[in-house]
């Protein structure tokens, strides 16, 4: 899913950005051990990849 709004600066740091919606974002996908990538090509686009976590199954 993306926007064609008017988009991010071309010179914008994921990794290194100060504003808070950015740094949420980061936060989450840390959390998740994921990675998120920004498409810029007439709309603005992030990706999240998510890594396949193995469910725990309990033995009684």
């Amino acid at each position: 899913m993306g926007d064609n709004g008017t988009g991010l600066p071309e010179d914008v740091d994921l990794e290194h950005s100060e504003t808070l919606g950015l740094r949420l974002v980061r936060s989450l996908v840390d959390q998740i051990d994921g990675t998120i990538e920004l498409h810029s090509n007439g709309k603005t686009e992030f990706k999240i990849i998510f890594n396949q976590i193995e469910q725990k199954t309990s033995s009684k």
